[in-house]
């Protein structure tokens, strides 16, 4: 008992020195150019707010529960509404916005945003924002990647039964520093929010693939609602559910389940997107509109951005390819495991369907490979552990709370 406290103790120590550290760092970092001014100017507007194109605008291009996390930031701080003295980084003129940017010959108009679908707008450089309104959306980003970092302790938990080995699998994602840097401190379009809802979503699955309960596969619904409206790759999540529900689970639960998983997945999305019901045409105009600037979003990117080559994106996005081999040899030794056949459902859907995604858009940027990075490094990192730890022992308790003694060896006596 007093070694499980010392290591409970230890953990959140840990976790505390790793939040602080990235604290600091987004403490010190200088206001990105274009993405975090632009979030600003979003999340002063509520997210129900659709009185006029501007906002209008907002609520389909931004989404809505980064919209959320930085909003209440910025109300807990005081810097929701403009301050008088806060140094100019735009102004409205109809339905336009201007950007102004802090350069060597003084603020001067850098460019023009025209809102509402078809959009286009041009790329701005070195645009000034009120630091402390920055610094408050920022504690917001580290808030959730510590939600983040916590989910995937108790996924790797669950499935490990072993607090520090848990910790241990979290470690490259605190490690890396891309991870740190688009998750803990640059504001953008809620990356951080959507990885946390896929890590939650696979630790309700788990829970669920370990012990069937009957609220298990809303749980996980919940989850993937609540990362979809962070960001919509995390339909993925949803995706890898269902297909392992309909493969793995018996009788009605092949049907139920993904219905449940899918209904509580809507409403929880529909929750958190007021602008749904506020919308001057209803909620069916809400859905073209969203789709139609998903369509001029993509057409702007792929004009502005230009394509990458497939061939540059495989080697961009390859660098642990040449690990393959020895991850496919370590997940073919844990396929008896219980926990093996979600974790794989959860990595290889959002991985494959990640990749096929950057291939698609044609961007292997950095925060776009996030979510394919999750599931290959996490997925891997259980197996390798897994591996070790069960290596001549039985398996502790799990964090559901249930005996994971599932291969107990019997003991035969010599006469």
């Amino acid at each position: 008992m007093e070694q499980s406290m010392l290591r409970k103790v230890f953990l959140i120590m840990l976790l505390f020195a790793v939040l602080a550290t990235a604290g600091v760092q987004g403490y010190f970092s200088p206001t990105q150019p274009f993405d975090e001014p632009l979030w600003l100017m979003r999340s002063r507007v509520m997210p129900w707010d659709t009185s006029d194109r501007l906002k209008q605008f907002w609520a389909i291009d931004g989404p809505a529960v980064n919209r959320w996390a930085y909003t209440i930031g910025l109300k807990a701080s005081g810097w929701y509404a403009p301050h008088p003295d806060e140094p100019p980084c735009w102004s409205y003129d109809g339905d336009k916005v201007l950007f102004f940017g802090d350069l060597t010959s003084g603020s001067v108009r850098l460019s023009t945003l025209r809102p509402g679908p078809p959009c286009s707008w041009e790329w701005v450089h070195g645009p000034t924002a009120p630091r402390k309104a920055i610094l408050a959306m920022r504690a917001s980003n580290l808030l959730g990647y510590g939600i983040l970092l916590i989910l995937l302790w108790l996924a790797g938990r669950a499935a490990l039964g072993h607090e520090v080995l848990a910790a241990v699998a979290v470690a490259p994602f605190v490690m890396a520093s891309v991870w740190r840097e688009w998750l803990a401190v640059i504001c953008n379009s809620g990356d951080v929010w959507m990885l946390a809802g896929m890590a939650g979503a696979l630790y309700a699955w788990l829970c669920l693939a370990r012990r069937r309960t009957r609220w298990g596969a809303a749980a996980v619904g919940f989850a993937c609602g609540f990362a979809i409206a962070a960001k919509y790759p995390a339909v993925l999540a949803l995706a890898a559910f269902c297909g392992w529900a309909v493969f793995h689970c018996r009788g009605r639960e092949r049907v139920l389940s993904p219905l449940a998983a899918g209904l509580a997945s809507f409403l929880t999305w529909v929750a958190l997107n007021p602008a749904i019901w506020t919308w001057p045409d209803g909620p069916t105009a809400f859905f073209r509109a969203s789709v139609e600037m998903r369509q001029s979003g993509m057409v702007w990117l792929v004009s502005r951005l230009g394509r990458s080559s497939a061939r540059y994106i495989l080697v961009h996005c390859g660098y642990w390819w040449p690990f393959l081999p020895v991850v496919a040899v370590v997940f073919w030794r844990c396929r008896k495991e219980w926990w093996f056949a979600p974790v794989a459902w959860w990595s290889v859907v959002v991985a494959v369907g990640t990749f096929a995604g950057i291939l698609w858009l044609g961007d292997a940027s950095d925060r776009y490979r996030l979510p394919m990075e999750l599931g290959a490094w996490f997925a891997g990192s259980i197996a390798v552990l897994s591996l070790g730890h069960n290596a001549g022992k039985t398996r502790p308790e799990d964090s559901c709370g249930i005996s994971q003694h599932l291969h107990t060896r019997s003991t035969v006596g010599i006469s």
